[in-house]
């Protein structure tokens, strides 16, 4: 909930850093909350905002062209973790999707609830989701998230933001392509 420097530069509520694996996870955080489902049972529902496209608009990284020498399943550090606003009697609380997986759910009509919403669920997601222990899971490992190379260079930025430096920018140049032989 607080607009903390690194939430406005990144889109993201917590960030990951695995020294020993070299990689960064960062996630944002979101509410769910319970209501009718248009089958006539309860359900858990997430409705997009101007927030939430902002938030997305703000993960975004730079290409990284240099040689990698660790693996990952997934070289992007964005997640959403989906969180019930109250304790319900069933043993799981939150769930956790990739941001390449939000946005297929929000592009797809199974998921879509009353009103606009986006039914998330358990239900809604078929499966397809990770439980906290499953994510802590891969980050320890070093499966998901920056490469070594590229943990290294945002360490740095974060760090300074997180010491309060406004003054932090990250910038990124890409190689532009001539055509023909001009310029």
């Amino acid at each position: 909930a607080n607009k903390l420097p690194l939430e406005e530069m990144l889109g993201v509520d917590l960030i990951y850093i695995n020294d020993s694996r070299g990689n960064i996870v960062m996630i944002q955080y979101k509410m769910l909350k319970e209501g009718n489902h248009d089958r006539g049972g309860k359900d858990w529902f997430f409705r997009p905002d101007r927030q939430l496209r902002r938030e997305i608009s703000r993960m975004r990284l730079p290409d990284f062209s240099d040689s990698l020498h660790d693996y990952r399943l997934s070289r992007s550090p964005f997640f959403f973790k989906f969180v019930k606003r109250r304790i319900s009697d069933d043993s799981h609380q939150s769930f956790l999707v990739s941001l390449g997986h939000l946005n297929q759910i929000l592009s797809t009509p199974m998921a879509k609830g009353p009103k606009g919403g986006v039914r998330v669920s358990y239900e809604a997601l078929d499966g397809t989701y990770l439980r906290e222990a499953d994510m802590l899971g891969l980050i320890r490992s070093g499966y998901v998230g920056t490469h070594r190379a590229e943990t290294e260079a945002l360490a740095v930025i974060i760090a300074e933001v997180a010491q309060g430096n406004r003054a932090v920018v990250l910038a990124w140049q890409q190689k532009v392509q001539q055509r023909g032989r001009g310029i």
